[in-house]
C-alpha cells in the first residue's frame, strides 16, 4: 500500500515565457489563431491547445482555430469554448494550390494579432501570407523530439520546415529537444527562443486513495500485486513492446506484477497479439484511450516511460504530479525530471530494467504534486503567463 515520503529537495526553475515589459493595457480583444493538423482530443498536442486555451484569461483573448478535416475531431468541444472553428483542406501535393488559395481567403477575410501554430509542415507558406494581411506575430510551436517516425517523412519535413527559425517571430518549444528537433541545434542560442510548459492541472492529479481502491477492486487486483503503469498512445515511439517485454522477465522471476496500458493507437493489435503469445493475458490490462487519466494514475505503483524519443513525456509529469515513482528511457527530455525519476538507457539488458522497477519502493509520494507546481507547471500558472506574453506582444508592437 503506498505510503508518504517526505519531501525531496528540488530547484526552482526559471520563468520560460520571456517577459516582455507591459507598458499599458486596454480592454481591447486579442485575436489569436492557433493552428493544428486535428483536434482528436486525445491527441497530444490537442491537448495542449485545449489546456492552453482554457487557462488563458478569455475576456482579454478571442480564440480561431484551422484545422484538418480529421473525422474524429472534436470541434464541438471548443466552440463549447466559445472558440470559432474552421476546416482547411487536407495537404496533399495535388491539392497544394487549393491549400494555398484557401489561407489567401482566410487571412484576407479574418483579422487576427497572433498567429500560433503548431502545425510546423505549412508555416513557411503561411507565416508570409499571414503578415501580408495584417498579422503582427507568428509563434512556431515544436511538440516532439523526432519529426516523424518515417524516416522519408522526416526528411520530407525537414525540408518543408528549413529556414523556419528566421520565418517565425518566436520559436516555441516544450523542451530543448523538441526546439532543436524543429529548428536546428542553434535552437537553444536562438534570440526568438520561447520554451512553453506543458502544464497540467495540478490539483486534479493529486493521489486519490478512495479511487485506487475503487480500481484494484473493479480489476481484481489482489493486495500483494504490483501495478506498472503507462500512459501513451500505440506507436513505435511510445514502445509498448519494451513494457510487455519487461513484464515476461519478472513473471519468469515469479513476481507478482501486472501490466496497466492507457492509451490507443496504430499498434495497439501487435501489442496484443504478442501479449497473447506469451500467455501473459491475464497479466496486462487495455484500456483503451480514457479522458480520465488522472483516475488510472491512482492504481499504479510505479511509472514506467521506454520512449525512443519524446518533446517532454508530459504522461510523465502527471505521474509525478500524483506522486508515483517513475521509470523513464534516457531518450526522454531530462526537463521531464520534476521529483528525481530513474533514467535508464534502452540498450540495457531486461533484466537491468526488471531489476530496477522490482527494488524501486511502491510508496505514494504526496510531496511531489507540490514539487510539480514549484517547478512551473501547473497549467493555471503557464495559462496566465502566456495571457501576459501575448499581451505583451501586442502592446509593444
Amino acid at each position: 500500500m503506498p505510503s508518504e515520503e517526505p519531501l525531496r529537495p528540488y530547484n526552482r526553475r526559471p520563468k520560460s515565457l520571456a517577459k516582455l515589459k507591459l507598458k499599458r493595457y486596454h480592454k481591447t480583444m486579442i485575436n489569436v489563431l492557433i493552428v493544428n493538423h486535428n483536434l482528436v482530443l486525445q491527441s497530444g498536442i490537442t491537448t495542449v491547445i485545449r489546456n492552453l486555451i482554457e487557462n488563458t484569461d478569455l475576456n482579454t483573448i478571442a480564440y480561431t482555430i484551422v484545422t484538418g478535416p480529421d473525422p474524429r475531431n472534436n470541434n464541438e468541444y471548443f466552440e463549447n469554448l466559445g472558440v470559432k472553428v474552421v476546416t482547411m483542406p487536407k495537404l496533399s501535393i495535388l491539392g497544394l494550390n487549393r491549400f494555398i488559395s484557401f489561407f489567401k481567403r482566410f487571412f484576407s477575410e479574418n483579422r487576427f494579432d497572433i498567429v500560433h501554430s503548431h502545425f510546423s509542415q505549412i508555416e513557411n507558406t503561411i507565416f508570409p501570407m499571414a503578415r501580408k494581411y495584417g498579422v503582427k506575430k507568428c509563434i512556431s510551436h515544436s511538440h516532439s523530439a523526432k519529426l516523424s517516425e518515417s524516416p522519408l517523412k522526416a526528411a520530407i519535413y525537414k525540408i518543408m520546415c528549413f529556414g523556419l527559425s528566421k520565418r517565425a517571430d518566436f520559436c516555441a518549444a516544450c523542451s530543448e529537444q523538441a526546439g532543436i528537433a524543429l529548428y536546428g541545434r542553434s535552437f537553444p542560442s536562438l534570440k526568438n527562443k520561447l520554451i512553453l510548459r506543458n502544464g497540467i492541472e495540478c490539483q486534479k492529479y493529486a493521489y486519490d486513495e478512495a479511487a485506487r481502491l475503487e480500481l484494484r477492486k473493479e480489476y481484481s487486483i489482489s493486495d500483494n500485486c504490483n501495478v506498472i503503469g503507462h500512459v501513451g498512445r500505440f506507436s513505435a515511439g511510445k514502445n509498448q513492446i519494451f513494457l510487455v517485454r519487461l513484464l515476461e522477465e519478472l513473471n519468469k522471476r515469479g513476481k507478482d506484477y501486472i501490466l496497466f496500458l492507457v492509451g490507443a493507437g496504430e499498434t495497439k493489435e501487435k501489442i496484443e497479439q504478442l501479449v497473447s503469445e506469451l500467455g501473459l493475458k491475464n497479466r496486462v490490462v487495455f484500456t483503451g484511450g480514457k479522458d480520465n487519466v488522472s483516475y488510472f494514475l491512482n492504481v499504479f505503483d510505479v511509472f514506467v516511460m521506454p520512449s525512443t524519443h519524446e518533446g517532454l513525456g508530459i504522461a510523465a509529469i502527471e505521474a509525478q504530479a500524483n506522486g508515483l515513482e517513475c521509470i523513464l528511457s534516457n531518450a526522454i527530455p531530462k526537463e521531464a525530471d520534476l521529483t528525481g525519476v530513474t533514467f535508464l538507457n534502452l540498450d540495457d539488458p531486461i533484466e537491468k530494467w526488471a531489476d530496477v522497477v522490482d527494488y524501486m519502493p511502491k510508496v505514494r509520494h504526496k510531496g511531489y504534486n507540490k514539487m510539480v507546481i514549484g517547478a512551473g507547471y501547473d497549467i493555471h500558472n503557464v495559462g496566465a503567463e502566456l495571457t501576459d506574453f501575448y499581451k505583451a506582444l501586442i502592446i509593444n508592437e
